[in-house]
């Protein structure tokens, strides 16, 4: 079964990057470039995995979190971040809150490594005995 994928980020280049990226990868892929656009895409978009930028308008990435636990709580979450600030706290409050956290610059390799692994059926089935 081919994994879905939704991409959010406010940046329009970033968010084709990665798009081509994911499907020329095999992946079935939708973009959002806010987490309001996010939530009405999932209305009908049952993903896999949300990729989502921290800073963005209407709904950030963390607000977008907060409101997938609820909806969505066996989706995949991998939150990308460029504030270095608060990359350390992001990551370590993200492994206790079952998100995974990635610096930008992204590096596609990391990036196409970690999409692997958030999709892969094993951790699939881990996510959805969590909210069981």
């Amino acid at each position: 079964m081919t994994a879905r994928i939704l991409l959010v980020d406010d940046d329009g280049e970033t968010r084709e990057l990665l798009r081509d990226y994911f499907l020329d990868g095999g992946y079935e892929v939708q973009a959002a470039g806010d987490g309001g656009e996010a939530c009405a895409i999932l209305a009908r978009f049952r993903a896999d995995l949300v990729i989502t930028d921290l800073e963005m308008p209407r709904m950030d990435g963390l607000q977008l979190i907060r409101w997938l636990r609820t909806a969505r709580p066996s989706c995949a979450v991998l939150l990308v971040t460029g504030r270095t600030d608060q990359e350390l706290h992001l990551c370590r409050f993200g492994k206790l809150a079952g998100f995974e956290c990635m610096r930008k610059p992204i590096d596609l390799d990391d990036l196409g490594h970690t999409v692997e692994r958030l999709t892969s059926p094993g951790h699939a089935a881990a996510r959805s005995s969590v909210g069981r």
